[in-house]
């Protein structure tokens, strides 16, 4: 297997430049790595995290985070579906992924104040 391809970003701005910082702090991932080509799965976790809140919190199409992201807008639609699955999949899953989105509002709720 080969080195994966350089994936050329647009830079992020505004919240959703403060969103991929919080989702990168919370996962413990570089927020420059996180949409880089590997597929480390601690970043795929993220990044999928990061699509369905840029979706669900800011209305951030999917073709436009896929752009963001290098990425094509159907991989982002299962990134996000992969995340809706999570939370129905279990009580347990369901409260540690809804904890782990509370921490990343606080943390972007202190980065604006």
């Amino acid at each position: 297997m080969g080195q994966p391809k350089p994936v050329h970003l647009t830079p992020l701005h505004g919240r959703l430049a403060v969103l991929r910082d919080a989702v990168a702090y919370e996962f413990g991932v570089n927020p420059h790595k996180m949409f880089d080509g590997e597929r480390v799965e601690l970043r795929v976790r993220a990044r999928q995290l990061f699509w369905f809140l840029a979706n669900e919190r800011f209305g951030t199409p999917k073709i436009e985070l896929g752009r963001l992201s290098g990425r094509c807008h159907t991989t982002v639609i299962t990134g996000i579906r992969r995340v809706n699955q999570q939370m129905v999949a279990s009580l347990e899953s369901y409260s540690a992924l809804q904890e782990r989105i509370r921490r990343i509002e606080h943390f972007m709720a202190e980065d604006a104040a």
